[in-house]
């Protein structure tokens, strides 16, 4: 008998847990039982992977406030813009560059632009185009 109130107790809790779900645009949340959403995080930040990107959601929802504070269409385009150069920071190394110079164009980029992934990207792109320029003959 104990045992059945024990269940009964704690089974309506199960029904308000937390539950993931992919958008139309794709894009992974999690569904909170308040009624609002969160960006999932990729098994990799959720492990505690150190590549530089922890709170990424954070620095993008701060960037994109301060860069467009009156224009909610335009502060939605950001963060979308933000989040797909992010996902092509972590692409990784290109095969054609040393390890050595992926670090200092890393380094460089990440100081240059610490909160706008978009243009921390685009500086990427041109410093690795500078690279294998200066390797040609």
């Amino acid at each position: 008998m104990v045992l059945l109130l024990v269940i009964l107790l704690f089974a309506p809790g199960a029904s308000f847990a937390d539950q993931r779900a992919t958008t139309e645009d794709g894009r992974k949340v999690i569904l909170k039982d308040d009624g609002t959403w969160v960006p999932q995080e990729s098994d990799a930040e959720e492990r505690g992977r150190s590549d530089g990107y922890q709170e990424v959601y954070q620095v993008i929802r701060t960037h994109c406030k301060t860069e467009w504070p009156g224009d909610f269409r335009m502060r939605a385009r950001c963060e979308q813009q933000q989040r797909e150069a992010l996902e092509k920071l972590r692409v990784g190394k290109p095969e054609d560059i040393r390890q050595e110079e992926y670090a200092v164009v890393k380094k460089k980029c990440a100081a240059d632009w610490p909160m706008n992934y978009r243009m921390r990207h685009y500086c990427e792109e041109q410093q690795f185009k500078a690279v294998r320029d200066l390797k040609k003959p």
